[in-house]
């Protein structure tokens, strides 16, 4: 009641002050309001990470907590986080099914997609929404692509024999042999994305 009573005091003032309505005035009265903001306490989970490896900050919503095992689902992100782009079981497979005719390749290639590209993918988006950070996480690149993206990228990985991997101060330094200015590098992921400028284009521009 005491909300409701300062409401109308202040529609009264106004009308005083502006003449209108006391509709109009409940109305501008009620626009300038300011608007409330939900402010969400998460629970902080990095002393239980850090237990198990995860050398960043975990938080976890209430409502989530409230519903899951917090500590089994921590562990089950370590495991996913563990399997890395350069782990050594992968450059095998890719060494092995590379080597087979492509129609086998393209078989295990969608297996892969489907089984490990998909489910990490997607896993990355829910954590997305949930305010973790996926930075770090194996596969994150992919969670807003479609599965044709993953099912293509993963046949040109795993059906390539010949894969180098270069650095970015390599790739610099390539670039800069190539008579190349200007080098940029991209901000966001995939982060091997460069440009440079011929020196006649840069007077061109």
């Amino acid at each position: 009641m005491t909300a409701k009573r300062d409401l109308k005091r202040r529609v009264r003032e106004r009308q005083g002050r502006t003449g209108e309505s006391y509709m109009t005035a409940m109305r501008q009265v009620l626009d300038q309001r300011p608007s409330v903001v939900p402010v969400v306490e998460m629970i902080e989970l990095s002393e239980v990470g850090a237990a198990m490896g995860i050398q960043c900050r975990v938080r976890m919503a209430p409502v989530l907590a409230d519903r899951i095992d917090a500590v089994g689902a921590l562990r089950r992100l370590r495991d996913a986080l563990i399997t890395t782009e350069r782990d050594p079981a992968f450059d095998l497979m890719r060494r092995v099914v590379s080597r087979f005719p492509y129609p086998f390749k393209y078989i295990v290639s969608q297996i892969i997609a489907a089984a490990i590209y998909f489910p990490l993918a997607r896993f990355a988006l829910i954590l997305e929404g949930l305010s973790v950070s996926v930075s770090n996480m194996p596969l994150s690149i992919y969670r807003k692509h479609s599965f044709y993206t993953m099912r293509t990228d993963a046949l040109d990985r795993f059906s390539t024999r010949l894969e180098h991997r270069f650095t970015k101060g390599q790739i610099e330094e390539m670039l800069s042999s190539a008579g190349l200015g200007d080098i940029s590098f991209g901000e966001t992921p995939p982060y091997w994305c460069a440009i440079g400028y011929k020196a006649h284009a840069k007077e061109a521009r």
